[in-house]
């Protein structure tokens, strides 16, 4: 029977944007093992009733006015990314090129993500650029350090987190944008930014949080590996997960769940760090038999989402 659903963001309002199981089978890999299918479509759950059920579309993200963004499938198998305003969907083009793929979109209706330009004579692909659209219209972010750059995420003052390298190199330099000023924050991956300009996310496989671009390491678990920071509030409430220091995988589900899921549900923890201290989620809920391993997100009023599984 379906059971799974995968959310992607929660507003202000508790409006949730995200996917859910419709389907599910068994299939005999070539090696002889069997492995469960899933067909999917995108909803948006809001007090209590999903709506919008699609199963051509996948919902990526809201806004506090409902807006939300995501990637429609064609007939052909081929697609588009669009946004959802008022009722209607607006199909964004591309620069030229096979795709583009949104990031994020912020409570001014502003959508950042990359698009593709055309593909070279000689080469594979097309070059892959940052893109702001605002206004129905899509423009190029011109890479303010190095030659490649991409955007996660961008919070209501315009205020963008991404990372940029230099084409050819392989190291890539985490940074923040605000009206054209640019703060290297090094080998670090940013997951989110508030509208005080806090960012979150992990350094050396640790949870970090940036104030003033000032990294300070999140409290773990003593003697745990480490971990990832994923989401802030307005509130300075910051949410993610905390790894396992040795996952012990239950082999009697690896044929019920495939294995991406089975790992991330037994190999970390869902976290809420608050006021410099931190509340491991799943312990709240062990004596129901949950088993959260991420919280990925988390609006104003405190309301968290997770994975996890029963």
């Amino acid at each position: 029977e379906p059971n799974a659903s995968m959310s992607g963001s929660i507003n202000n309002s508790g409006n949730i944007a995200g996917l859910r199981e419709t389907k599910n089978w068994m299939i005999t890999r070539e090696d002889g093992g069997t492995q469960r299918r899933y067909d999917w479509e995108s909803y948006l759950w809001s007090n209590g009733v999903f709506s919008m059920q699609n199963d051509k579309s996948r919902f990526s993200d809201i806004n506090n006015n409902g807006d939300m963004v995501g990637y429609v499938y064609t007939p052909t198998g081929s697609g588009y990314s669009a946004v959802y305003q008022d009722g209607k969907e607006i199909r964004l083009g591309t620069f030229g090129g096979s795709y583009t793929s949104i990031s994020d979109i912020n409570n001014l209706g502003q959508v950042i993500g990359v698009s593709e330009y055309p593909v070279a004579i000689g080469e594979d692909s097309g070059k892959e650029r940052p893109f702001l659209w605002e206004n129905g219209q899509m423009k190029e972010i011109v890479s303010p350090v190095g030659e490649i750059a991409s955007f996660g995420a961008m919070n209501d003052h315009g205020q963008m987190i991404g990372s940029s390298r230099v084409a050819g190199a392989y190291d890539w330099h985490a940074i923040t944008v605000d009206n054209g000023v640019v703060h290297d924050l090094g080998d670090s991956q940013l997951k989110d930014i508030n509208n005080s300009g806090q960012i979150v996310g992990y350094k050396s496989a640790h949870p970090y949080t940036w104030e003033n671009f000032v990294p300070k390491k999140l409290p773990i678990i003593a003697g745990r590996s480490g971990g990832m920071a994923n989401a802030i509030n307005a509130h300075g409430d910051i949410v993610g997960r905390i790894y396992e220091e040795e996952p012990e995988l239950d082999h009697r589900l690896f044929e019920e769940y495939q294995y991406e899921v089975l790992t991330a549900a037994y190999a970390s923890q869902a976290t809420l760090w608050r006021n410099g201290d931190f509340i491991v989620l799943s312990n709240l809920f062990a004596d129901e038999g949950y088993i959260l391993s991420d919280a990925y997100a988390i609006n104003d009023r405190g309301e968290i989402l997770v994975r996890g599984t029963d």
